[in-house]
């Protein structure tokens, strides 16, 4: 009997919360480099079974002895504005920034059709320069 108790208990366990997983929906954007930068990304945006979007900055032309951290801000390019949710950090080699966007304001959908913009910033703890932009969603032609 205890078998069978231990079995349940296992099964109960095992019966957790289905895997999150991407629905097949994505949108890709180009963000390019900005000022005197080389600094450029492609994003790709990827709505999650759970009703978040994943967001993913593919890198290049960093350098490797400085952190990069994104944000998408509110606006476009040609007029900057505040930021609408962090991205966090880049991976211990500065080549991605990959974060699951749990702001239940948006859904991929509204992220797709969002007025924004991403910007790629040097994390220098001082003034976080902008080295790379691009317009996402509604702003992207």
């Amino acid at each position: 009997m205890r078998y069978i108790w231990i079995l349940l208990f296992l099964f109960l366990v095992g019966c957790g919360e289905d895997e999150v997983k991407p629905t097949g929906k994505t949108a890709t954007y180009t963000i390019e480099p900005y000022g005197a930068s080389s600094v450029s990304a492609i994003a790709t945006l990827t709505e999650l079974s759970n009703g978040y979007t994943r967001v993913e900055l593919v890198l290049s032309g960093t350098d490797a002895s400085k952190n990069y951290l994104a944000h998408i801000h509110f606006g476009n390019i040609s007029k900057f504005g505040f930021i609408a949710t962090h991205l966090g950090n880049s991976d211990d080699k500065n080549i991605s920034i990959r974060q699951e966007v749990t702001n239940t304001v948006y859904s991929y959908d509204d992220w797709i059709s969002f007025d924004g913009y991403i910007a790629i910033h040097i994390d220098d703890d001082d003034k976080y320069p902008i080295v790379s932009v691009g317009n996402i969603g509604a702003n992207v032609d």
